[in-house]
């Protein structure tokens, strides 16, 4: 009980450690910047499309890319990681969420219903993010972790309201963590990494199936019967903590018992696996995202821009409108 406690704890301790580092040095950033300006790249740095963006248009290999890589890495062995314990947004949603838990348990339990419903869809969002990304809008970071929190920080900082951020947490409120398990983009590139990880919360056939964990869980990922997590899991280890029959470990999965599942699932008798319904997802998708990239291609018209800045074409690619340099103007 002690362990399962300190897990709790030390989750918990780094989620917020996190959040007060980015939301301090965010609202008092100021010129001139000295440490807090590095200790912001860097942190945005973790995240996988920062990489991604500098490939796609300096074409090359920066020398922080083992950051990003890093975190794929971790994903890829113990999952979502990043999202559980060390993201900023995710701290602040942690809290809220539990908030939300505690002012409305009610509200709070039908919160899988909205997971269940709108999961098959996260990838069609994934997909037309990363569409609209390849075509060359670079808009697509603005709805990453660091960059749309820096921006509504940066709003508060200015006594503007932060509606985008009001919206979010409002949403889970009475939904849990929605944005970071369908919604944020980094959470679902991360998800993917995740799906043959090795390493993941587990239940045994000690299991009861009283559903504690599935009530629990804020992304709607807890083994709820004998089985594994889902790829989503933010392995956060509230289903393991709230488990009567201490059912759920978080244990190696070895290769010959991956296959076995594997083997157990069952499988169509009849029917395309790509069915017409997933073709018409798909093209909506496809649609929207080359709609949004034609709209974003001509909201780019020259603007005033910060000192220094690149010329208007290459500044449009590689800016994801954190708005910290709004924050940091003496002006």
């Amino acid at each position: 009980m002690k362990q399962r406690i300190k897990i709790e704890c030390y989750r918990l301790f780094l989620q917020t450690l996190s959040l007060f580092i980015f939301m301090g040095v965010m609202l008092y950033l100021a010129y001139p910047l000295e440490w807090r300006g590095p200790v912001l790249v860097w942190f945005s740095r973790l995240d996988p499309w920062f990489l991604f963006s500098q490939l796609r248009w300096q074409h090359d290999l920066p020398i922080w890319a083992w950051l990003p890589l890093l975190t794929l890495l971790v994903t890829a062995l113990w999952g979502r990681l990043f999202c559980g314990w060390i993201c900023p947004l995710g701290g602040l949603l942690a809290w809220t969420d539990k908030l939300g838990a505690f002012i409305g348990k009610k509200i709070h339990r039908q919160r899988t219903g909205v997971h269940k419903l709108l999961h098959p869809y996260r990838y069609y969002w994934l997909l037309l993010l990363a569409v609209v990304f390849l075509l060359g809008s670079n808009w697509v970071l603005f709805f990453t972790p660091f960059s749309i929190f820096s921006h509504e920080l940066g709003r508060l900082a200015q006594g503007s309201i932060p509606w985008i951020l009001l919206v979010v947490l409002v949403a889970t409120l009475f939904w849990s963590r929605l944005w970071c398990g369908l919604f944020c983009p980094t959470g679902i590139l991360l998800s993917l990494a995740a799906t043959w990880r090795p390493y993941l919360y587990k239940t045994d056939d000690q299991c009861i199936r009283c559903g504690k964990c599935g009530k629990i869980c804020p992304v709607d990922a807890a083994p709820a019967e004998p089985g594994q997590a889902k790829a989503w899991c933010l392995v956060c280890g509230d289903c393991r903590e709230i488990c009567p029959v201490h059912a759920i470990t978080y244990v190696q999965e070895h290769a010959g018992e991956k296959e076995k599942a594997a083997q157990e699932l069952p499988v169509p008798s009849k029917g395309p696996v790509f069915s017409r319904r997933h073709f018409t997802r798909l093209a909506i998708a496809l649609g929207a995202a080359v709609l949004l990239w034609r709209k974003t291609a001509e909201a780019s018209r020259k603007f005033l821009r910060p000192p220094g800045a690149r010329e208007e074409a290459e500044f449009n690619q590689v800016c994801s409108r954190c708005g910290r340099c709004i924050q940091v103007c003496p002006n």
